[in-house]
């Protein structure tokens, strides 16, 4: 138990400063493109050690998690692009969003997907073509 306890606090004074070491990066290194790849490169590679560790439910349960985070994000900064701000884009956004959440929702709880609204598949097709 005492080694188990030591383990648990050691992990966690370790990711501690990594994240330190990450702040650090990002703001006293030079070239700012070359510095964003770092620490993506940097995170990747705890990410994906972490990953590796975890059981299968719970790397189902990671990569919903992470689906739900980066739609969040990628939807967070499509609000704000200039072609973004029309309501109705906002609105079909964010529906999508609220679906794709709902899914990944289902996915951790084991259950099956629902099938797109027909909005969705509209709002898709609109978007393939557009692209």
């Amino acid at each position: 138990m005492r080694d188990l306890t030591k383990s648990f606090m050691s992990f966690s004074w370790a990711m501690t400063l990594f994240g330190l070491d990450q702040l650090r990066h990002l703001v006293t290194d030079d070239d700012s493109g070359k510095r964003r790849e770092r620490i993506s490169e940097d995170l990747e590679a705890v990410t994906n050690a972490a990953k590796d560790r975890l059981s299968e439910r719970n790397a189902s349960m990671y990569d919903a998690g992470t689906t739900l985070q980066r739609d969040m994000v990628d939807l967070t900064f499509d609000i704000f692009r200039g072609d973004e701000l029309k309501p109705g884009k906002i609105l079909d956004r964010a529906a999508d969003f609220v679906e794709e959440s709902a899914d990944t929702l289902r996915d951790m709880a084991g259950e099956k997907k629902k099938k797109p609204t027909a909005a969705k598949k509209k709002r898709t097709r609109a978007a393939s073509a557009s692209a």
